[in-house]
């Protein structure tokens, strides 16, 4: 994929979506750096693109540069208040960070554009176990699996705390 969008690039040398696609391809080939420039280069040429920064922020988590990457991740939402991986991944970095709180109003503000979404509620469920918050994280789980009750992740996480809870 990369060759093909490089010579997307070379007809167009401002296409930022193509440098964004390259970037997402060097991040899962754990080529962190060359990913960073990517995304750097799209966010150059389009500095409203807010899929670049929430793409930076992940190559930047990967690095474990938490804080950095919250930082692009907010960045990222402030051009689009309403872009749930956005929001998802800034409440998973503040949870990295031990941020429980800041952690979960990310992660309530991800539910609050779309309710009913297992994978969403799944990371709540989990801030709140980590948080040691265990009775809401049993909640939680419930509701995920009254949405589906084929979510078998609910069902650890579950178990995990009713055995923090004895």
């Amino acid at each position: 994929s990369i060759k093909n969008y490089s010579k997307a690039i070379k007809l167009n040398p401002n296409y930022f979506e193509a440098y964004n696609n390259i970037g997402v391809a060097y991040t899962s080939l754990k080529k962190t750096n060359k990913a960073i420039e990517c995304f750097d280069r799209a966010i150059q040429i389009n500095s409203s693109y807010a899929e670049a920064y929430n793409n930076k922020g992940n190559a930047l988590k990967e690095k474990a540069e938490y804080q950095l990457a919250a930082e692009y991740y907010e960045k990222s939402i402030k051009l689009n208040p309403n872009y749930i991986d956005a929001i998802t991944n800034l409440g998973i970095t503040w949870e990295l960070m031990n941020d429980f709180t800041k952690a979960e109003r990310c992660f309530q503000q991800a539910l609050s554009l779309n309710p009913n979404n297992p994978s969403l509620l799944y990371n709540l469920a989990n801030c709140l176990f980590n948080s040691k918050d265990f009775n809401k994280a049993i909640d939680v789980c419930q509701k995920i699996l009254n949405l589906d009750s084929s979510f078998y992740f609910a069902y650890n996480r579950l178990g995990l705390c009713y055995i923090q809870l004895k």
